[in-house]
């Protein structure tokens, strides 16, 4: 919950730039704390975390723990909202605790954890993330300003739309039959009352999370379906183009660069009305 200066010299300069340009910004946090950071030394290693270490050497947070959440929302508004930012991404709110890469791996791993604050994890599975985020929507509007809130999430469960939250659908990878769950998963997500939600274009991986395209961003048939992907997330709540092992930019697409031009200027022609 800290810049390293070394990269950041001064954190605020840049979002007040950001706000300068027109541009709002927000910052992805995950609910799981370093070992050696400040923050565990500070309260969090008072039995407000679980045993188990994640995959990256940290534990993650007790959300259903009040104290937990108060002492991790104090330094996500203290060190990091307290800057300018507009609204927070929280990554890993399933949690991914042991990084498992198959969802029946995940929540065998979940359920073998330690009891949390309420009970076992068997029960008390899916509201992680309904938990930690209605109490950091609460703390964004105990900050008394009138700033539009806006939550980026992973995950979601039922009632979210009250604290302002955005879902996506998570790392995905890249194929035909992906991105045709990804419909369904839209209509389906939205008929039960959450009305932001969004998808990564192209994939947030294309080559393994059974993504199919192993010849990377240069070969047409990636190329094409993420046209296709594209055109489609137009239409969708929140535009979202991102992924880690492939340049998303139009430029770097140019068979469909008309296309995709056509489409991205389309999307701000609808902005007004979605």
């Amino acid at each position: 919950m800290e810049f390293d200066l070394t990269l950041f010299p001064n954190a605020k300069a840049m979002v007040d730039k950001l706000h300068q340009l027109n541009t709002h910004a927000i910052i992805s946090v995950w609910p799981s704390i370093g070992i050696e950071s400040p923050m565990y030394k500070d309260k969090m290693n008072q039995g407000l975390l679980y045993a188990p270490l994640g995959w990256g050497n940290f534990r993650y947070v007790d959300a259903y723990n009040p104290m937990a959440m108060d002492v991790y929302c104090k330094y996500l508004y203290d060190n990091i909202y307290s800057l300018g930012f507009d609204g927070w991404w929280h990554d890993s709110t399933e949690p991914d605790v042991m990084n498992a890469l198959k969802k029946e791996s995940h929540l065998y791993e979940m359920k073998r954890m330690q009891p949390n604050y309420l009970g076992s994890f068997t029960r008390y599975l899916n509201p992680y993330v309904s938990v930690m985020l209605d109490k950091s929507y609460q703390k964004w509007r105990e900050q008394g300003n009138q700033k539009r809130a806006c939550i980026l999430t992973r995950s979601a469960f039922a009632g979210l739309q009250r604290d302002a939250c955005i879902t996506w659908t998570g790392d995905i990878g890249a194929s035909w039959e992906i991105y045709q769950a990804q419909i369904k998963a839209g209509l389906n997500y939205c008929y039960s009352g959450l009305p932001w939600w969004t998808f990564d274009v192209g994939g947030f991986v294309i080559g393994s999370y059974e993504g199919v395209f192993t010849y990377g961003a240069k070969d047409p048939a990636f190329q094409e379906l993420y046209t296709r992907m594209f055109q489609f997330c137009t239409f969708c709540q929140i535009f979202r183009t991102q992924g880690s092992d492939a340049p998303r930019e139009i430029w770097e697409i140019p068979q469909y660069k008309n296309v995709l031009v056509k489409f991205d200027n389309f999307r701000y022609r609808l902005m007004p009305y979605i």
